[in-house]
């Protein structure tokens, strides 16, 4: 049972790692990117404005519960157990952007989410 609850955990983490980075890329297309002539003061105002728009300022947030839910993983399990789980972020974001944001994802992505998937259970049938 407690590797049930182990399981949640880190899928939580991984969860909140993916919304953190589709919180901050849908931020950061907001905010528009930064042109290759900006001045390093014009710069370092980009990044300030970026960090605390509210998506990117909620992406971070975000990691930042993932990372607090990770740092409890490590101290229960194994890293060669608990890091193969990471790849369901892949996942996460790939169908995101499939589904979501409309992104093209061809037949060798869904294979390789097909494979990433096996290999998780695999891991956790270990």
């Amino acid at each position: 049972m407690a590797k049930i609850y182990g399981v949640l955990f880190i899928i939580l983490s991984v969860i909140f790692g993916a919304v953190g980075q589709i919180l901050m890329k849908t931020g950061m297309s907001k905010i528009g990117t930064l042109a290759k002539d900006t001045k390093f003061l014009d710069a370092v105002v980009y990044f300030i404005r970026a960090i605390f728009s509210p998506l990117v300022f909620s992406g971070l947030f975000s990691y930042l519960i993932s990372m607090i839910i990770w740092l409890w993983v490590l101290s229960k399990y194994e890293l060669s157990y608990a890091r193969p789980f990471v790849s369901i972020g892949y996942v996460v974001i790939i169908l995101y952007s499939f589904f979501v944001l409309g992104e093209n994802i061809n037949l060798l992505r869904w294979i390789g989410i097909f494979l990433t998937l096996i290999g998780v259970i695999l891991v956790t049938k270990s």
